[in-house]
């Protein structure tokens, strides 16, 4: 998408799908019409902070659990997650870092505060 001059894009981030669809209506509802919800992540699929990931959840008590254990998708990316520092237990929860869910919403400058506003309301970091 190439952006027109006086329009700029703001990409939000949320650890909840539930807030960032929120976030996404609230937007909608504004009047923003370009508005979009996307799901990342870093191990080549998105985490589900919220526990379907053993050991994104914190539900694994080791390293060769997260590797062994059948619920993750293959072996690469088990590994992968095992090498993680949240893995280590000495990292914190990774729910306080992991930002799943993008929204992204172009505007002009004269709605830019408007946008972040409705996107800081709803949990969203811009």
């Amino acid at each position: 998408m190439k952006l027109e001059p006086g329009e700029r894009s703001i990409l939000a981030s949320f650890s909840s799908g539930p807030q960032a669809e929120t976030a996404l209506q609230a937007l909608k509802q504004a009047g923003f019409a370009d508005v979009q919800l996307d799901r990342v992540g870093r191990f080549g699929f998105a985490p589900d902070v919220d526990g379907e990931q053993p050991i994104l959840a914190g539900k694994e008590s080791s390293q060769a659990d997260a590797v062994l254990a059948p619920a993750l998708l293959d072996d690469d990316t088990a590994i992968l997650m095992a090498a993680t520092p949240e893995a280590s237990g000495l990292a914190g929860d990774i729910a306080d870092r992991e930002l799943p869910f993008l929204v992204t919403v172009v505007t002009g400058e004269g709605r830019l505060q408007a946008a972040m506003a409705l996107i800081h309301k709803h949990g969203g970091r811009a």
